[in-house]
């Protein structure tokens, strides 16, 4: 299991010279114009996070906290944060490129999509901030091109990918359980394929995926300037995980 796993990471270093050029411009680009301090909304919560090691609001958003943490002890500059979501936008635009390929076989539809998307006042402003919007968008470009993997080359080790890449997805942003669906309906697609020692596999694959939660517990122990939720048990975990306290598209009406 962990030698396919394997197998399917050293696909990331196989990039073609589109994608690479797709990924040095839009690379560019982005830095050129990306914030050197911070801007409205979020940014600053995150970037202070990064900071002090702290654990920003409900949900936590343990993902983007750990790389922006490391980003941060490694520059010590806040526009280093700001650059990482740079990278990750420019690394979204080769997943958007090889999924339009993957699905049209056309060249000029591939690249159209990307300038769309990249050049999309959304998307471009939240690559250049500290945010954790593009790391979400490119999470979700990952899981939308191995699931269409899946169809195309009826290789069900896809399928582990997919897992973690969506356990890595609800360690940066809830929104992710949108996709949710897709993925069980491919789980259906293949039923005749799965067993119950598969499931597991994958569920083990899901698990490595929400690994990232273990760093805000971690955070908050050790009391932070900036700590939400205070994490010191199961339930003050879990009321964070839920955004019980936060009052804003929390998961669940009741506290727990």
């Amino acid at each position: 299991m962990l030698k396919d796993f394997k197998k399917k990471i050293f696909f990331f270093a196989k990039f073609n010279i589109y994608e690479i050029l797709i990924f040095c411009s839009f690379l560019s680009i982005y830095i050129y114009t990306s914030s050197r301090t911070l801007v409205y909304g979020d940014t600053g919560e995150f970037l202070a996070v990064a900071a002090v090691g702290g654990v920003a609001h409900d949900p936590g958003f343990p993902l983007y906290s750990l790389l922006t943490r490391v980003v941060f002890l490694l520059f010590h500059n806040s526009w280093a944060v700001n650059i990482l979501s740079c990278f990750f936008g420019a690394l979204t635009l080769i997943f958007v490129y090889k999924l339009i390929k993957l699905i049209t076989g056309n060249i000029f539809a591939s690249f159209f999509g990307v300038f769309a998307l990249g050049t999309y006042e959304s998307f471009w402003f939240y690559s250049l901030v500290a945010q954790v919007y593009v790391l979400h968008v490119l999470i979700l470009s990952l899981f939308f091109y191995f699931l269409a993997k899946i169809f195309y080359t009826q290789k069900m080790n896809y399928f582990y990918l997919c897992a973690f890449i969506l356990g890595l997805g609800i360690s940066n942003h809830h929104a992710i359980i949108f996709v949710v669906p897709s993925f069980v309906i491919a789980l259906i697609y293949f039923k005749r394929k799965i067993t119950w020692a598969f499931l597991l596999k994958m569920f083990i694959f899901l698990c490595i995926g929400l690994l990232p939660y273990l760093y805000i517990i971690w955070a908050a122990s050790g009391n932070p300037p900036l700590n939400w939720g205070r994490i010191h048990d199961v339930k003050s975990f879990f009321n964070v995980f839920f955004r019980v306290d936060y009052g804003t598209l929390n998961l669940t009406p009741y506290r727990l």
